[in-house]
């Protein structure tokens, strides 16, 4: 009786964790619309959801399974450093630079005039706004571990992710093409005759878009192995084959639409990014280095020439032709980075650099009306949080691919692991010139692909070495 009630608890539980599997994919889904959540009163009612969904899952789960551990613990160091960031965010918000010596709240000399600030940030209630957001974002994180426990799970969440990139792929491209370049929800006045979709940047889209190809090559490249063990058992290659070109087909599509943003390091950072990925998916599959180099270099000169042929040569014009906004961008590097010395140790607030900028600004960015980013996401850190605190989310990526790096040792749920490790490359590249993981939207998605590239064969593994341990014992 005793074993059945358990058998029945743990069934109720894998419900839960379907259930949780399918609100996070539809909440992924829904977060860009409209205008990627980059709002804070359309990020804050998705924060909440996630906090209800949190707290249920939470309670739902101690009801069902009372002693089972969390599988976050398993990730102790990304946790405690990833509180760092909205921990220092509430302190900079504090009235505590009266304490402090002066050289960690010094104004720049054309400031003089103004009182010294009582607290380390620029903007209190910003920071204080920010560490939310970092929470938010933290709790998600958490979410889609605790749900990815099971390879099939993570695995289950990784196609509902690519298939919500994908219907707003073919959103992007029915709005440029079909209906007169529009947006959703909103009016589109911005990179007109450039697919934003549900965005308003094209650069910020393409990213969102990248991932999608990323997600979507790794959990292709990863069905090699079940086919192959299907294979043995008598099933249908042809059925197989077709599915295949299915969903390869998908990935193309979501690429034109990336083509279509004409963001040009967007589809850089893309290609770097799924490079990586299927390298590492033909290595696992049996293939050598030089043939994985092979068939990533046929598809990305497969890539180039399509895009082409479809959508015109838009975007190859812009990759050889710099505007002027690449001299702009280095003086913006430049004086973000004396500003980033200022204050090396305790930065100027979270999500404070705007009103900080204003007062180191040089010819010849006085012209301008308003810079209110970097468009460089480890210069924003840096300016915002200082170097120790401002490094620390760069080190968590750095730890976080490390696990997935890990996870590939697994002979077979290795999709995941990849699709992440691509999905890190892409987040990196792109942050050198942009600031497409400031974005709500991105930060979402490119939390859940990281998330499952953590927690998948993770907990398999975990349980294999447990087994052995028993087995040795006995």
């Amino acid at each position: 009786m005793l074993r059945s009630d358990q058998t029945s608890r743990t069934r109720s539980y894998g419900r839960m964790n379907r259930r949780m599997t399918y609100l996070l994919g539809v909440l992924i889904g829904l977060i860009p619309v409209p205008v990627a959540s980059n709002r804070p009163i359309l990020w804050l009612a998705f924060g909440l959801i996630i906090m209800l969904m949190a707290v249920w899952w939470l309670v739902k789960g101690h009801m069902l399974a009372p002693g089972r551990g969390l599988q976050i613990a398993q990730h102790k160091m990304l946790l405690v450093g990833a509180l760092a960031v909205p921990l220092f965010a509430v302190l900079q918000a504090l009235p505590v630079a009266t304490w402090l010596p002066a050289m960690f709240s010094d104004l720049p000399p054309n400031a003089a005039d103004l009182p010294r600030m009582q607290t380390l940030s620029v903007l209190p209630n910003a920071s204080l706004i920010g560490a939310l957001r970092a929470m938010i974002f933290l709790t998600f994180l958490g979410l889609v571990i605790e749900v990815s426990g099971r390879p099939a799970q993570a695995t289950r969440l990784g196609w509902i992710i690519f298939g919500a990139i994908f219907c707003h792929a073919i959103w992007g491209l029915v709005a440029l093409k079909l209906l007169g370049d529009v947006g959703l929800l909103y009016t589109k006045t911005d990179y007109l005759g450039s697919a934003t979709g549900a965005f308003v940047n094209r650069n910020s889209f393409a990213t969102f878009l990248g991932f999608g190809v990323i997600l979507g090559s790794g959990l292709i490249l990863g069905r090699v192995p079940e086919r192959q063990r299907h294979s043995r058992v008598g099933s249908r290659p042809v059925v197989q084959i077709i599915e295949d070109l299915l969903l390869w087909g998908s990935v193309g599509i979501i690429g034109l639409t990336l083509v279509a943003t004409q963001s040009r390091l967007g589809v850089c950072a893309t290609l770097i990014g799924v490079s990586v990925t299927v390298a590492i998916c033909r290595i696992k599959a049996g293939a050598s280095v030089v043939q994985a180099i092979s068939v990533v270099a046929a598809g990305l000169a497969a890539t180039g020439i399509a895009s082409f042929l479809i959508l015109g040569s838009d975007l190859i014009e812009r990759m050889f032709f710099i505007n002027s906004d690449a001299a702009s961008r280095m003086d913006i590097y430049a004086q973000a980075f004396d500003l980033a010395m200022r204050r090396p140790f305790t930065g100027w607030g979270y999500d404070g650099f705007q009103q900080a900028f204003d007062l180191v600004r040089q010819p010849p960015l006085l012209m301008e009306q308003e810079i209110d980013l970097a468009h460089n996401s480890y210069l924003t850190l840096w300016v915002e949080l200082g170097f120790p605190i401002g490094s620390m989310p760069l080190i968590l990526l750095a730890v976080a691919g490390w696990s997935m790096w890990r996870n590939l040792r697994h002979p077979t749920n290795f999709a995941l692991p990849a699709a992440g490790l691509g999905a890190l490359t892409l987040g990196a590249v792109h942050s050198l010139g942009d600031f497409s993981l400031e974005i709500p939207a991105n930060v979402f998605v490119f939390l859940a692909i990281c998330g499952l590239g953590i927690a998948s064969a993770a907990v398999e593994s975990h349980a294999q070495n447990a087994h052995r341990k028993k087995g040795r014992c006995s």
